[in-house]
């Protein structure tokens, strides 16, 4: 794989990381208005100025996003999983998102290599996501990551995999 820099992205990155997280949006969920999601909206507010979230973003030698990832505190907003997870203690991993160009590279892993040690030392004990069964891999990609499904959606558009891993 060509050299590429894995780093907490600055305030002056945020224009050029959403919109590479938009265009993948826009590829992978085509039923979705990628100017939508709220996380986005306010990136620095919710990623960047937390201690206890961070935003990655994956480079390229010529300094392009190619892959992102991001962890913030578990909200509770998803009613399926109420009472499952303590809000204190567990953190939710989202905007997993690699270029077309570098997927099936081992750039996601890395990207969850880095993020996994965040997670423990901000002090989470739970880590959560949910992905879609319409992601070629998704699924498997997160179980050899130590992700295991808690609750799985039959919704028939989203068709979302809740998962954890405790062994952060």
């Amino acid at each position: 794989m060509r050299d590429i820099e894995i780093k907490q992205i600055s305030q002056d990155e945020i224009p050029q990381v959403l919109n590479f997280c938009r265009d993948i949006i826009k590829e992978i969920f085509p039923m979705m208005d990628p100017m939508a999601p709220q996380d986005l909206k306010k990136l620095e507010q919710i990623y960047i100025l937390p201690d206890r979230a961070t935003f990655l973003a994956a480079y390229s030698e010529e300094g392009s996003v190619v892959a992102t990832i991001a962890a913030r505190p578990y909200d509770g907003r998803i009613q399926q999983l109420k009472g499952l997870y303590d809000l204190q203690t567990t953190i939710e991993i989202v905007r997993c998102f690699v270029a077309p160009e570098f997927r099936r590279l081992g750039l996601g892993s890395k990207l969850v290599a880095q993020v996994i040690p965040f997670c423990k030392d901000a002090g989470y004990k739970t880590l959560y996501l949910h992905t879609h069964r319409f992601l070629p891999g998704a699924v498997e990609f997160w179980k050899n990551q130590g992700f295991t499904i808690t609750v799985e959606d039959h919704d028939p558009t989203w068709l979302t995999v809740h998962m954890e891993n405790k062994n952060t």
